[in-house]
């Protein structure tokens, strides 16, 4: 079989770049209507687009070598705040997840607003942390993402990290508002929805902007 030219190739992975963002659109919508299965599909394309390995090369660096560096908007992260002396402070709890409440109903915000958002790079956003929650290790949010990629999308496997069943039988947030108490949250498909609509954004201003 001939080899493709490098226009063949661009062409391509510029195809396969938009298969994933129409994936990622369409589960964003599906998991804004509560339908959190559809975390599956966009911890799927984050990881191809993401994810190197020795074997495997992600579709961002087939674009873009430089695609680590690109610049990606998330919620930041609360300040610090002073602490007594001699006391140290710890994080017994983070999600990097943006919910909302739209008709009684709790689920997954679709949209990023800016002015609440610290500016990184991709490579920083991949690593950063992504849940901590009480008796659970911190994970990242490249954790959390291969963890359902991996364990319950691509491949189902109870074989997994103590911490990362920790995080998935966590029941440790739970939203209450006045006097309507909800369901304890999915943590880790609401962290992987909120990558999904950070990276599109990212995708929308680094790669597809006119």
């Amino acid at each position: 079989m001939a080899k493709l030219s490098a226009g063949e190739r661009k062409a391509y992975y510029l195809t396969a770049l938009e298969q994933h963002r129409q994936l990622m659109k369409a589960a964003v919508e599906q998991m804004a209507e509560g339908n959190l299965v559809h975390a599956l599909t966009i911890a799927t394309s984050i990881r191809v687009l993401l994810h190197e390995t020795g074997s495997s090369i992600p579709l961002l660096k087939r674009l873009r070598t430089d695609y680590l560096s690109l610049s990606i908007f998330t919620t930041a992260a609360p300040k610090p705040q002073p602490t007594p002396p001699n006391v140290r402070a710890v994080t017994v709890m983070h999600v990097a997840a943006s919910l909302m409440i739209a008709d009684g109903k709790l689920s997954l915000n679709p949209t990023i607003n800016i002015e609440g958002c610290e500016q990184k790079t991709l490579g920083q956003w991949w690593t950063d942390l992504g849940l901590v929650v009480p008796g659970g290790t911190p994970l990242s949010r490249k954790d959390i993402i291969l963890g359902i990629a991996n364990k319950e999308g691509a491949h189902v496997d109870d074989d997994m990290p103590r911490s990362y069943r920790i995080m998935l039988q966590s029941k440790s947030l739970q939203i209450k508002i006045n006097d309507t108490e909800y369901e304890p949250v999915n943590i880790t498909k609401y962290v992987c929805g909120t990558a999904g609509v950070e990276l599109l954004d990212c995708l929308e201003r680094n790669l597809f902007a006119t």
